[in-house]
């Protein structure tokens, strides 16, 4: 499983919403929930004042194991880890 910073796909809420099968409205309340899996810089980010965006990658797999958070949890951890990596290889390759 290899990702890159252009695998971040960022989504609307409508769309997030859809890909999960709930209303936005009830997106949000998830997205405010405390433990809901949901986390802000890695499942959603504030795109500006107005509006979230969602990454595509980490919302299909929060759907995909909505039953199962420790599963998740744990490709959201090879995901960080893959994106760090990809981060110093590119660093290194900086002249």
């Amino acid at each position: 499983m290899n990702f890159s910073t252009s695998d971040a796909i960022l989504i609307t809420k409508q769309e997030a919403a859809r890909i999960l099968g709930i209303h936005h409205t009830t997106l949000r309340s998830l997205r405010n929930k405390e433990n809901s899996g949901i986390i802000e810089g890695l499942h959603w980010v504030k795109w500006n004042s107005r509006a979230i965006r969602y990454n595509r990658i980490l919302i299909e797999n929060y759907a995909l194991h909505r039953g199962n958070l420790i599963e998740h949890e744990r490709f959201v951890e090879q995901y960080v880890k893959q994106l760090s990596t990809n981060s110093r290889r590119r660093d290194s390759k900086v002249i």
